[in-house]
């Protein structure tokens, strides 16, 4: 039974927190039905059956270390389908309902391309398993060796996964950990929330609160939270809480460019792309319009359009938007968005899948002709080039000097 309410507004306006909750989890729900649409049959059952992996302890199961391993998700029941995938790929396997104690897995998401037009069959999977704060180092080593187990597992299944565990009140006083060095430098704490709050899935446990703070209300974060749960529109064992996105201080976008730098040598397009978003929050400071912002702004107003909440989708737009005076920046842009998303048109011109069809509707739009598109998808090297001259000021000759 839902515990969401409706909230009386100055002017007789009312939030509905359960419609929110509701369009968020819907967007998530086929969000997901997309990456799985993405997966090979084999490597389905891994979303499937991954909140399961760490609901209980089982010998037959990957990442088993021991019974006494912390386990447990938050609110997750294993559905009839979930435990018969599990049964398929383990034989042997049993499930005996029994009540948890107390659950140690707060929530399970995973952050990055995932259900996006830049999924494809390269990308990786970077999931935050956030524990209760009350672990000790000890079942925390434990619970990270589950996980690394658990990866193990998914590298014979094709899939390149990584777990990052999370104390979420540990994140959200500033506190540094291996997600925030692993993925975004060692600095770049709000950069990365913000990433996470515009990409993230929900796979299983408690949803972010942050979904229910209107966008109107972000400078005020902490505030309203606390409202949220003295006035009971949700219950804190509900919700997981990351903190808001008030202020992003200046130096972050110098040390989220240098690291975007160093991780363009295996992902230019990608890097390409954020640092351009980068520059137009830096323009934009210290009165930022954040992605993240963008998107719970959409999903409050009641756009519910997959293709338009595209995480990839409008990071472009929030760029192209920026760039609207500098053609060949903007061009820049859409060509490395096209190369990310790594889909030649010309190669795949019957092909009826939402990403080449978002694409081709992306592409008419920028009014790329056939002949364009057919020279962009001729040269493998292609992409390559156009970083060299228009980043790092390179020319063709020099190029092959280097």
């Amino acid at each position: 039974m839902s515990t969401l309410k409706k909230k009386k507004l100055r002017d007789g306006d009312t939030i509905d927190y359960k419609a929110v909750r509701q369009r968020f989890q819907l967007l998530n729900i086929s969000r997901l039905q997309r990456l799985r649409d993405a997966l090979r049959s084999r490597q389905q059952p891994f979303i499937d059956i991954l909140p399961l992996l760490f609901h209980i302890n089982h010998p037959l199961l990957p990442g088993y270390i021991s019974k006494e391993t912390p386990a447990g998700v938050y609110d997750f029941q294993p559905t009839k389908a979930i435990v018969g995938s599990t049964k398929k790929l383990f034989k042997g396997f049993e499930h005996k309902r029994r009540a948890l104690l107390r659950p140690y897995i707060q929530s399970i998401f995973v952050m990055g391309s995932s259900g996006t037009i830049a999924y494809s069959d390269k990308s990786d999977f970077d999931f935050w398993l956030c524990y209760t704060p009350d672990l000790s180092e000890t079942q925390i080593a434990e619970l990270q060796q589950k996980a690394e187990a658990i990866e193990k597992w998914a590298e014979t299944l094709g899939l390149e996964v990584h777990f990052f565990l999370m104390d979420a009140e540990k994140f959200r006083s500033g506190e540094k950990s291996e997600l925030s060095k692993e993925s975004s430098g060692s600095a770049q704490h709000n950069l990365l929330l913000d990433e996470f709050y515009r990409t993230g899935l929900h796979i299983a446990g408690r949803i972010p609160i942050w979904w229910l703070v209107p966008p109107e209300h972000e400078h005020d974060y902490d505030n309203y939270t606390q409202m949220l749960l003295r006035q009971r529109f949700v219950k804190e064992h509900d919700v997981i809480d990351f903190g808001g996105l008030s202020r992003i201080p200046a130096e972050e976008f110098i040390g989220a460019a240098l690291w975007q730098l160093f991780k363009g040598i295996d992902s230019p397009y990608k890097s390409v792309l954020k640092i351009l978003v980068m520059e137009a929050y830096a323009n934009e400071h210290p009165n930022i319009d954040l992605l993240s912002l963008r998107y719970k702004r959409a999903v409050f107003e009641n756009v519910t359009s997959l293709d338009d909440l595209d995480p990839y989708v409008m990071m472009y737009e929030k760029v192209a938007e920026y760039l609207e005076m500098e053609g060949d920046r903007r061009e820049l842009a859409r060509r490395c968005f096209y190369f990310k998303v790594d889909l030649p048109l010309t190669h795949h011109r019957h092909a009826k899948t939402w990403r080449h069809e978002l694409l081709r509707e992306i592409t008419q739009d920028w009014g790329w002709g056939e002949g364009h598109v057919v020279l962009l998808d001729s040269r493998p090297d292609r992409g390559v080039a156009i970083l060299r001259k228009h980043v790092l000021g390179i020319k063709p000759k020099q190029a092959a000097n280097t």
